[in-house]
């Protein structure tokens, strides 16, 4: 799936009428095919950045000392890298650590370059259905991503992140909500590579 990632949406492209009554919509349609006129190369920065990341293991663990409350017990969170089949392409998943234990995954992620649409494309998977996609893109010192997040029965939802690695084995992410256009600083965590 890597290597042709809009070939699910192209998939039901081609079904018209994926569940038997409901037309598929133009505009999904149109963004599934959307591409540039010629394929571009993987960008130096998504190469940097995922060499980075999946460096000694690809192991990173942040304290959410911050954040602990009732409903969020756990005093870190851990999250793991793997380069994938190319060196534009990750795959990742995020756990929680509670009493010293590593939790279930919350999240796992794809993070590869698409030459067709020349973007960095960032994808989540979540527990009970949500799901993320957006594109990453550099700034100065990071690079910085908005993704839209769906689940079945709820709004969509856009948020926001900002990444910079001030040394090897530091990585600080910044979250934020984006309401109306309007970046909301959500939290803060600096993740710590764990070698093994």
């Amino acid at each position: 799936m890597r290597t042709i990632p809009a070939l699910p949406a192209l998939l039901l492209a081609a079904c018209a009428h994926a569940d038997g009554d409901t037309p598929i919509a133009d505009a999904t349609v149109a963004e599934a095919l959307e591409t540039t006129q010629d394929p571009t190369p993987a960008t130096d920065w998504l190469i940097d950045d995922i060499a980075h990341m999946a460096a000694e293991g690809g192991k990173w663990v942040a304290s959410n000392e911050a954040y602990m409350t009732e409903n969020e017990p756990f005093e870190a969170y851990a999250m793991e890298w793997k380069a994938g089949l190319s060196p534009a392409t990750m795959t990742g998943r995020l756990y929680g650590v509670k009493d010293g234990e590593p939790t279930g995954d919350f999240w796992r992620f794809r993070q590869y370059w698409h030459p067709g649409k020349a973007k960095a494309v960032l994808e989540q998977f979540g527990a009970g259905g949500a799901v993320g996609v957006g594109t990453s893109w550099p700034i100065e010192g990071g690079f910085e991503s908005i993704q839209t997040f769906y689940r079945g029965g709820a709004p969509a939802r856009e948020t926001g992140h900002r990444s910079n690695n001030p040394d090897e084995d530091i990585h600080i992410t910044e979250s934020f909500n984006i309401v109306d256009g309007e970046w909301k600083s959500n939290r803060i965590y600096m993740w710590k590579r764990v070698s093994d």
